[in-house]
């Protein structure tokens, strides 16, 4: 990441309020490729890290809001616990060098947060609770699996990934046969349990074998 204040007078065009946030990165949300950006040279300056490395991660963020924010073409927050703190995030995309990437904003919000007293200043329960509030944006608080806008962004993203690759992408998708007699003979308290159960049936399996499911 790179200081908020030696921004380039480029990159600083499309935020007219820059200085409430601490560092800046480009992101290309389909490589997770890092960049800084000389206007002097028109070149984009290749990070050696991918954007979720940095955050010591060993894969992609689930709420990735830099692609997000590219194929839906607006602005998203999202809060992120790094090493005990917690950044706020604003990604949106922009165009450089015939390139779409995500701009993401970063400002350390560990001591100007506001939440409920019983999270004030304790780490461990600010680190739940981020997860908690990231978990909602991407999982159906259900099943818990994974949501429709997460399904559609993750795809997107693998298929552009491998698509030069010689990676293969599996898709599987999954009907519940007559569902509908569970409801209809045991009532909908029933079929949401079986429901459950089925979706952990599901998760256990996709985890088992490196996947996921929505």
């Amino acid at each position: 990441m790179y200081n908020i204040k030696n921004m380039d007078e480029k990159i600083k065009s499309f935020c007219t309020s820059e200085m409430i946030f601490d560092l800046y990165r480009l992101v290309d949300p389909y490589t997770y490729e890092v960049f800084d950006y000389s206007q002097g040279k028109k070149e984009l300056l290749k990070d050696t890290r991918v954007c979720y490395e940095i955050f010591n991660r060993v894969c992609p963020c689930e709420n990735c809001i830099s692609r997000r924010s590219c194929n839906e073409n607006k602005q998203y927050i999202k809060v992120e616990q790094f090493n005990g703190d917690a950044l706020l995030i604003l990604s949106l995309p922009i165009m450089l060098e015939n390139r779409k990437l995500s701009l993401e904003l970063i400002k350390n919000v560990t001591d100007s947060m506001v939440v409920a007293s019983e999270y004030h200043k304790d780490n461990v329960q600010i680190t739940q609770f981020i997860k908690e509030f990231n978990d909602i944006a991407v999982k159906d608080s259900f099943t818990g699996l994974y949501n429709k806008g997460y399904i559609h962004n993750k795809l997107e993203s693998l298929i552009n990934l491998h698509r030069n690759s010689q990676c293969f992408v599996t898709g599987v998708s999954i009907d519940v046969d007559n569902f509908k007699k569970v409801n209809d003979n045991y009532g909908h308290g029933v079929g949401d349990i079986v429901l459950q159960h089925i979706a952990a049936v599901i998760k256990e399996a996709v985890n088992r074998n490196n996947g996921w499911a929505g």
